[in-house]
């Protein structure tokens, strides 16, 4: 099992105006619905599905899929990364893009640092009614010990939203602020078989890559209270968060939730905190 972080980073809040917060390290496997727990002050551990620690006799909220992101997504560019961290990320996303590692720096040789943007990106969704009119008829199993506790602490969130893409532009910057040449051959041997590969601006300093499945790159996510009978009260959104790392998901993982047991998925700085504290419905 992966590591995921939640941690306020400048360098990777790009979608802070969009109301969606960004999944560093994007991966194909996350969806709405997924729930996480807070388990100490700064981490957090992936639950499972909402139907395997809640049940009721509404239905679960239906998912909506493959929907046109919102106005302002498609397109919209990252802050200037350094190189070294941004080609972690970029191999991440075409691991995640073909399942498969590809180690592409060698077609980066001469570029100090690199912007990403997604493109024809496409919204998952549950609706906020359809998830109120579950968990209000719902009860969480108080049968599992840690879900038990992590709700009467408010330390419950749920996914309701996410936004994915198959295609990832990279636009880099050489030492002297302009574009840096891409290797093109080198990044096309690689690829070939693998991802689709424009290199039409390359000259520009700028490649897109395409796979077949899409990743997802930015998430909202709501928190859930309770009352001292695991019965669900209210939720709010959480914001100012970023989702920097996350390994595979898998719903057996519930089973390995005890209250002896920890097993740290996420890291929650301080700051969220107080950042869910402020925020306001979106």
């Amino acid at each position: 099992m992966g590591f995921l972080f939640f941690r306020s980073n400048p360098n990777v809040t790009f979608l802070k105006n969009t109301g969606y917060n960004v999944v560093s390290l994007p991966r194909a496997d996350l969806k709405p619905s997924n729930t996480l727990l807070r388990t100490g002050k700064h981490e957090l551990t992936y639950l499972g599905s909402l139907d395997t620690i809640a049940t009721g006799t509404n239905a679960m909220p239906p998912l909506s899929t493959d929907n046109v992101a919102p106005s302002g997504i498609n397109g919209t560019q990252s802050s200037s990364l350094d190189l070294k961290v941004g080609l972690s990320i970029l191999g991440n996303i075409l691991k995640a893009l073909t399942g498969t590692s590809l180690d592409v720096n060698a077609g980066f040789k001469n570029t100090k640092s690199v912007t990403f943007a997604y493109q024809d990106v496409l919204e998952d969704h549950i609706d906020l009614d359809k998830l109120d009119k579950f968990l209000s008829s719902s009860k969480f199993d108080e049968n599992l010990n840690t879900v038990r506790s992590g709700l009467t602490a408010g330390d419950v969130f749920i996914l309701t939203s996410t936004i994915k893409s198959k295609s990832v532009t990279v636009k880099t910057q050489g030492q002297d602020g302009t574009s840096a040449g891409i290797e093109v051959p080198v990044i096309q041997n690689i690829a070939s078989g693998k991802l689709n590969v424009d290199v039409s601006k390359a000259s520009q300093g700028e490649i897109t890559f395409t796979g077949s499945t899409p990743v997802v790159f930015g998430f909202k996510a709501v928190q859930v209270f309770t009352n001292q009978d695991a019965k669900y009260t209210i939720f709010k959104p959480a914001s100012g968060v970023v989702l920097e790392r996350v390994g595979g998901i898998q719903d057996e993982d519930l089973a390995l939730l005890n209250s002896e047991m920890e097993s740290p998925f996420l890291d929650l700085e301080e700051e969220q905190a107080a950042a869910q504290g402020a925020s306001s419905p979106r």
